[in-house]
């Protein structure tokens, strides 16, 4: 469970995040317009020296080339910022209620014949199966044993788009992720244990928004192992992206609910390519690869993925491209990713951006994933 003193931190940490981005974007802006206005003053300067009798002219084109323009460009175009305020300060409890250490230290000694009920307050830390997101918004939720792998918050400033290999292809990296249970569906989450030795038969992904649950959908793996082995089954960063080689991982969905999810979300509803058949690590066409898709034939730069390398033959391989390099990626409406127009490809806002990314527009979503397996 979250502490009010934690939300209150991890909300100061991400408002400082988004204050220091676009105060440096707001003066790389400013810059390019300083100049040009320092240029129209010039000009300005010029145009009145032809309002002159002609014989004052020479000197006043004097004046206008000594004219300290860049000083009143910087008066003119003065930007403010308001001071940053102090982060709160607060206590997080080392062993809050509800947590495993809690429960240890206050009810480990009870008799064995007198056991402390299971905790089912809401501050109670669980991990197993689906517990912690919230379904109240669907009519359904997944039956099953399952165990999270993996977790992509599009939103927390860390990116796992194909060419992170720590978080996609190893064992035991996590690629920035965290690791603690606490932060599984708040952050991009790893638990290395499922991910490489749980033998999986089904995958399950929920789409969620920081733990609130949109939809969900199962498949039947055409294989049983481990997500570890299938995210090194080919088309790895290390052996290199191959357009022939496409590895399905699944061709029949076992349930699902797309609750009020729109039309281009990539993998629970994806009304325009279907969502029986679910791809690891292949390409769609045109060289756009993704590291979990559910079609292979999208259309021209549509998109519609996780884990995206778009163009990778722009890129060499894992390499950087000012194609969309994000978490995720709707399935857009129309070519380059959404940038031709109707929906932005980009979900959230995780992304490597090369080259001023001119191809990856913002859909206006913070979808997040949750990936499990049984």
């Amino acid at each position: 469970a979250t502490t009010e003193c934690e939300a209150a931190q991890e909300c100061y940490t991400k408002a400082v995040s988004n204050y220091d981005t676009v105060k440096a974007s707001s003066h790389q802006q400013l810059d390019a317009l300083k100049q040009e206005w320092r240029a129209l003053l010039r000009m300005e300067c010029m145009i009145k020296v032809f309002e002159l009798p002609e014989g004052d002219r020479a000197n006043a084109i004097d004046q206008c080339q000594l004219k300290d323009v860049a000083k009143q460009s910087d008066q003119d175009l003065a930007l403010q910022f308001p001071v940053k305020p102090g982060k709160p300060s607060c206590q997080i409890p080392t062993d809050p209620a509800g947590s495993s250490a809690y429960k240890t230290a206050n009810y480990n000694s009870l008799p064995a014949e007198a056991p402390a009920k299971a905790c089912v307050a809401s501050c109670c830390e669980q991990s197993a199966g689906v517990s912690g997101l919230d379904f109240s918004g669907l009519g359904t939720t997944p039956s099953g044993s399952w165990s999270l792998a993996l977790n992509i918050d599009t939103n927390d400033g860390n990116v796992v788009a194909y060419p992170n290999v720590e978080f996609w292809e190893s064992a035991t990296g996590l690629g920035g992720a965290s690791d603690q249970t606490s932060e599984r569906f708040s952050r991009d989450y790893k638990d290395t244990d499922v991910f490489s030795n749980k033998e999986a038969k089904e995958l399950l992904i929920v789409c969620h928004n920081e733990g609130k649950a949109l939809g969900w959908r199962t498949w039947k793996l055409l294989e049983t192992k481990t997500l570890h082995g299938w995210f090194t089954t080919g088309n790895t960063c290390s052996s290199g992206l191959d357009t022939s080689k496409r590895y399905k991982m699944a061709d029949e969905t076992t349930g699902g609910d797309v609750g009020h999810l729109i039309e281009w979300e990539p993998l629970i509803k994806n009304t325009h390519n279907g969502v029986d058949d679910l791809y690891v690590n292949t390409e769609m066409n045109t060289n756009d690869f993704n590291r979990l898709s559910t079609n292979r034939n999208g259309g021209y730069n549509l998109g519609s993925g996780l884990g995206t390398q778009y163009d990778a033959n722009f890129a060499g391989n894992c390499g950087d491209t000012e194609r969309p390099q994000a978490d995720a990626q709707m399935r857009t409406e129309k070519y380059h990713w959404g940038s031709g127009g109707g929906i932005g490809g980009l979900i959230g806002s995780d992304h490597n951006c090369h080259g001023g990314c001119p191809w990856t527009i913002s859909s206006g979503y913070d979808y997040d994933y949750a990936i499990f397996v049984q």
